[in-house]
């Protein structure tokens, strides 16, 4: 994510790569790859990547929820 909204836009794209080519051998969260598609501004992806998070009951998901006091 920090690479996306750097301007960095091929090595966000080149860790997305990665993590799915991880992903067909052990556990990926896709909360980070949904993470990652937000920085590049990519929303409907992003928001397709949190869904099959949700489903997968992803636990990191509880890391990313907005804090609920000021």
């Amino acid at each position: 994510m920090a690479y996306a909204r750097a301007g960095h836009t091929s090595k966000a794209h080149k860790i997305i790569e990665e993590l799915q080519a991880i992903a067909t051998e052990a556990y990926v969260p896709s909360t980070f790859i949904a993470l990652i598609c937000s920085g590049l501004g990519e929303i409907d992806k992003a928001l397709d990547w949190f869904e099959r998070a949700i489903k997968e009951r992803d636990a990191a998901l509880i890391f990313h929820l907005p804090h609920p006091l000021p």
